[in-house]
This record gives C-alpha cells, structure tokens and sequence, in this order.
C-alpha cells in the first residue's frame, strides 16, 4: 500500500518551529474529527472519502497535517490539507484497512514522516481521533439452484427457474448474470436473474453451460467471447456457479405385464414409429417372473417427441434384419407422452372368441382303451361337422396351435391358421384319415413320461397363439381360450372359456 501513498509524502508539511521571545508553551490539541466509517469495494473504480469534518475551535497547534496510517499505525501518508486527503483514491491501496487522523503540534516533532509508526511520534503533537476506511474485495455472493438438466431438439423450451442468490456479504457496485459455456467462455450477460430466467437453452444445442453471479467495477473488458478465466484480478468477483446439462439423448420407458420369458434364442426388442419408418429403442428379456431385465432406454430425443407410436416385437438373439420381424407383440399410439399398450399387433377381436370341441379318436382303431384319447376342435351339433372354434385371423408373424395339458404336461394338436381346415402336423394320430379340422389322437409317440392312448378328461384344453418362427416347444404366453375337459361328457361338444384379459400382456409406455 505504501507506493499508492508516495505521491502524499511530498505534500508533508516542514516540521519548523515558530517560537517567541516569550517562554510559555502552547500544549498541541487536534480536536476532533468525523465522519464514515468508510466501506470501499477494491474493484477499480476511484474511492475517495467526503463528508469529513474537523471541530477545531479549541484546537491549538500552529502546524498541522492529516494522517493515513494503516491497521498496525504505520503512516502511509500526510496529505497537508482536507482538500489533499479527499483527493486520495483509496481503490489503489488493495484490501484491508487503514485509518485517518487529523494532528496539530508545535515546534520540532519526530517520527511525524511516511513508514514510521504513528504510536512513536513525539514532540508537541496531537492526534485526533481516527475514521476508519475498510477496502474489501469483490464479492459476489452465492448462489443456489439446479443442476438443470434439459433435452435439446425436443422442441419444448428449456428455461431455468428456481435460482436463488445469497447476496448479503455481496461487494461490487454493479452486478450482472454470467452464463459460460464449460470451459469459462462467456456466451451471454443477462442483466437480471428475470433475465437469466428468460433464455431459452433449447437452442444451444448439445453441451453444458453455466450461471454465474457477478459484482463489478467497470465493465469496459467484460464481453461475450471472453473468457472469464482472463478478466483483471481484482475488478471481477464470480459467484459459484450453477450447472446446465443440455443433451440431445432422453428415455423412454416401459411399464409391461404379462411378458414370458423367450428362452435363449429369443428377446424382445423395442420399435417407436417416427415419420412412418421404425427406430429401435433396444432390445431386453423378460425372466421367469416376468421381469424385465431393462425398463429404461436412452433414444434420440427429436426422434422420441416426433415418434407416432410404440410396437414390441419378438427378435432371434442373432438378428442380421435391422428391420422388425413380422412378430409383433404389443403396440400403441402416443397421445401426450405416454402410449397404452395393447396386442393388436397380433390381431383384434380375441374378446369374443370361443371354441367347441369333441373327444374323439376317429384316427384310431376303435378299441374301447382309444375312446377317450383324442380331441378335435370341430362341432357336430347340428349332425354334421362344422369349425368349433371362432377365432379372428393372426397378423403375419403368429399361428394358433391347439394344446392339451395332460397329468401337467402341455401336449401340441398341432399349429393352424385356418379353423375350418386341418391342423400342420399330425404326430401321435393313428393311421386312419381324421376330421378336416384342427385336433390330434393320442395313440403313438407320447413324450417322455406319458403313455397313450390315455384319458383326457379331467385334464385342460388350451388354444394358444404362437410366434412364427416359434421360440419354444411350451405354449406362449397368448391363450385366448381354455377349459377343463369334464370329467363326465356331456355328449354334446364342449365348450371352451375366453381368457383373453388374463393372459395377454399389457402395459404402457412413457417419454
């Protein structure tokens, strides 16, 4: 601080003794001085004290001075006059604080010159009491809120809120909001927090910025393009700041019931429908509880805001087709930022389906062991043959297949599409001709841990839906229509209960 006080060394006054002939000695009283506190912001603007008075009507002492001193007394400087001492500029100094005084004295006074400390003078010399002038630094306070995390592209408007700033210890005598890209370049100056509240961050792309709060004494370097990290030490107080993430990625996620488990081969992949054209949004498995084993996927989020619709598809764990397989098993339109789910990828109107049946082994020989081994999926009725079930028909992709579930394990009648033609495959019929309808004698070939011909009263009959190509030996998922076998024949054909509600998945989607 000293160098900033030299120019005042000059002005010292002559320490000269104007004595008389006569021997009295006037005793030195300064009177007093006021004025301030004074409180200065070190950031390059002028600081000059006013308003300092002096009460010197009993002041005695011939010669005068003022006096700067810093905390610890040592004199900085002696501006002779009132007029000198307000035309110090006290910003020069730095920080801390010092201490004006005001002295009178007579004669010769030593130690009254720049570096030494005031406590040491003596001679004939008052000293008033002292003004304290603190310089501080900048401060620009603190502030809160965020971080803020916004998608870009999505075409919805990006604005902060919530930001709050702690501005009581805030130094500076002007202000203004910063926002910096990451590395420090200033991208704008809003004036306000209002201001700061205003811009739109959708339009800056991918990235992340950062607020800042500012205090100031002039803004002559301060501009876009800079970057912050070069301003004049000293003329500039930052706050902390406030992080903006900006991405252009966001997720979609999946609240899905009544998805199996597609064994190894298989997984489940999803598809949104942007401009017509799919975009995958990731593949996942479901275990035997029906988990899934991902809910939340990171997509495009231009792609996601513009997406129509969502469709799940079933796809070979070695899949060379970036296209959907023609097994789709869910799918829904978006209507805000959620999409309802449902399985009219497969087909529509499994709600009312229903189904006859006989038990029968026309394939067989006629032997009373056969008369109850055999299922076909016909209605005699009315005397002759007609389809016993009424199904709507699949989309590409899937087949019906006709089960019988027998001591616990689920036995195949065969894969169908049509209800009123025979089944694909007859395995364990007999060698007479059968009805030209789905259905399947029990007579050969049974699997591991069961004996044909066998009883299948008493046991479940299933129609399923199944994916084409199909992901496993067992039924899937998808079973319109089910019903116990009587365990007394009614002699009519039986009937079997619509289980759509129960056993098709459902769910929604979110983004």
């Amino acid at each position: 601080m000293r160098k900033l006080f030299i120019m005042l060394a000059a002005t010292g006054i002559i320490l000269t003794s104007c004595g008389d002939d006569d021997d009295t000695t006037i005793q030195s009283s300064a009177g007093m001085i006021s004025g301030g506190p004074f409180e200065f912001a070190v950031d390059g603007l002028p600081d000059m004290v006013t308003g300092i008075s002096v009460n010197d009507s009993d002041a005695t002492g011939s010669e005068s001075t003022w006096i700067i001193t810093a905390e610890n007394g040592e004199i900085l400087g002696l501006p002779g006059t009132l007029e000198m001492l307000q035309g110090v500029n006290f910003d020069g100094a730095g920080t801390g604080i010092c201490f004006i005084w005001y002295a009178r004295y007579e004669g010769v006074v030593d130690g009254l010159v720049e570096g030494e400390n005031v406590n040491n003078v003596t001679g004939n010399i008052d000293i008033s009491n002292s003004i304290q002038v603190s310089r501080n630094a900048l401060n620009a306070g603190t502030i809160a809120g965020g971080p803020f995390n916004f998608v870009v592209g999505d075409g919805q408007a990006d604005m902060v809120s919530g930001i709050t700033i702690d501005n009581s210890e805030a130094i500076g005598e002007n202000g203004t909001w910063v926002v910096t890209d990451d590395q420090n370049n200033i991208l704008g100056l809003p004036g306000t927090l209002e201001m700061v509240e205003r811009n739109d961050f959708d339009g800056a792309g991918e990235g992340i910025c950062l607020i800042w709060y500012m205090r100031y004494g002039t803004d002559d370097n301060l501009a876009v393009g800079m970057n912050v990290s070069d301003l004049t030490a000293g003329t500039y107080a930052l706050s902390n700041s406030l992080t903006v993430n900006r991405t252009t990625t966001t997720n979609i996620n999946l609240d899905l019931e009544g998805l199996e488990d597609l064994g190894a081969d298989y997984v489940y992949e999803g598809w949104i429908i942007v401009n017509g054209a799919p975009v995958s949004t990731g593949t996942f498995t479901v275990d035997g509880n029906g988990s899934l084993s991902q809910t939340s996927f990171e997509v495009n989020a231009g792609e996601l805001a513009s997406a129509t619709m969502f469709v799940l598809s079933i796809e070979p764990v070695q899949d060379d087709d970036p296209a959907p397989a023609a097994t789709k098993i869910l799918a829904g339109a978006f209507s805000g930022s959620t999409a309802s789910l449902g399985s009219s990828p497969v087909g529509s109107g499994f709600e009312s389906a229903s189904g006859k049946y006989i038990i029968a082994t026309p394939t067989g020989t006629g032997d009373a062991s056969e008369e109850f081994s055999g299922i076909w999926f016909l209605d005699n009725s009315s005397g002759s043959a007609v389809a016993g079930l009424d199904l709507p028909e699949l989309a590409a992709g899937w087949k019906y297949e006709g089960w019988v579930v027998i001591d616990g394990t689920p036995v195949t009648t065969g894969n169908f599409t049509d209800v009123a033609s025979a089944d694909e495959a007859a395995p364990f019929s007999g060698s007479n001709g059968g009805p030209n309808y789905p259905g399947e004698d029990f007579l050969h070939n049974a699997p591991s841990g069961l004996t044909f011909p066998t009883d299948l009263r008493g046991n479940m009959a299933v129609i399923s839906i199944e994916p084409y190509p199909d992901n496993s030996p067992a039924p899937f998922t998808l079973k319109p229509l089910f019903g116990m076998i009587p365990a007394t024949l009614s002699g009519s054909p039986e009937s079997l209960g619509n289980n759509t509600a129960s056993s098709f998945p459902t769910g929604t989607v979110s983004r």
